[in-house]
């Protein structure tokens, strides 16, 4: 007969349980996958490590604990399969708990230790689905697969818009990634327009601190100002200038020299060509031209 305990009181618990095969051996209970509950009613209550639950040879140990023990009633402890929890291998009155120890003269008011035991055969198991067999020895190994398709590319483009902002990129991609199709958008590259510079005009002027020698025979220089040289100036084509050109010394040049102002020159002036100006055209030393043109006689 199960005995009365007052609830609260924990409750040590040690089941015997000897599971046999037809030929009489028995099953050590640590080579089972099993669990162990305490039942009370409808409610069902897992007994696990916490409740210090061990499972060793023959022999299940465990402890209700006061704190953990909600109902009073008539208590089963049952051990069934882990994973098929259809197999159950045995189930065991217990104890029962009340709430008070004068309800019966036979109630144990302070903690203590149960022993049960239990002789199982595997014909005995409760099973919907048969006892579990002997694990199956070991399978050949199989062929490999097929290699899959491999990874690759498709389409790779790149496009870029004409606005101005912030640069960044978006990348698109479509497609398998057999054959992936990416496109790099990037947006903002364009810089902002640069200020516009100044026009030149005839009293802008090109000024030189030392001399020029240009041994070029088919450039033309030209100036939109005025063209002011401190020592020599010998270029070996033509000298065009919108403004004056002077020069502080020498004043040489295989082509001709053109200005729409006056033409120059404290030293020198030996031109291969046609010497043109639109103002005057002077020299402290000599002028050697192929022609002089002045409009300013």
């Amino acid at each position: 007969m199960a005995k009365k305990i007052r609830i609260g009181n924990d409750i040590g618990v040690e089941w015997k349980v000897d599971i046999t095969k037809p030929d009489g051996s028995v099953i050590a209970l640590e080579t089972l996958n099993l669990k162990v509950s305490l039942v009370v009613g409808s409610k069902e209550i897992e007994i696990t490590e916490e409740d210090f639950l061990t499972i060793e040879g023959d022999i299940i140990s465990f402890v209700f604990l006061g704190s953990r023990q909600e109902y009073t009633g008539s208590y089963i402890v049952k051990v069934y399969d882990a994973e098929n929890t259809s197999v159950t291998y045995d189930v065991c009155s217990a104890f029962i708990l009340v709430n008070h120890s004068w309800e019966s003269i036979d109630v144990i008011s302070e903690p203590t230790s149960l022993n049960y035991e239990s002789v199982i055969s595997v014909e005995r198991i409760i099973s919907s689905s048969g006892s579990k067999g002997d694990k199956g020895d070991k399978g050949d190994k199989g062929d490999d697969g097929a290699d899959g398709t491999p990874a690759g590319f498709g389409t790779i483009n790149a496009t870029v818009d004409a606005r101005v902002g912030t640069p960044s990129v978006v990348v698109e991609t479509s497609g398998p990634d057999t054959a992936k199709n990416i496109t790099f958008k990037f947006y903002g590259l364009k810089g902002q327009d640069g200020q516009g510079g100044g026009g030149g005009g005839a009293s802008d002027p090109t000024n030189f601190l030392g001399q020029i020698t240009y041994n070029g025979q088919t450039n033309m220089w030209t100036f939109g100002g005025n063209l002011a040289i401190s020592g020599n100036l010998s270029v070996g084509g033509t000298i065009n200038s919108t403004g004056n050109i002077h020069t502080s010394n020498n004043l040489d040049a295989d082509g001709s020299v053109v200005a729409d102002s006056n033409i120059t020159a404290r030293g020198n002036l030996n031109v291969g060509g046609t010497i043109h100006s639109v103002g005057g055209i002077d020299s402290n030393s000599y002028i050697t031209a192929g022609g002089v043109n002045s409009s300013n006689e």
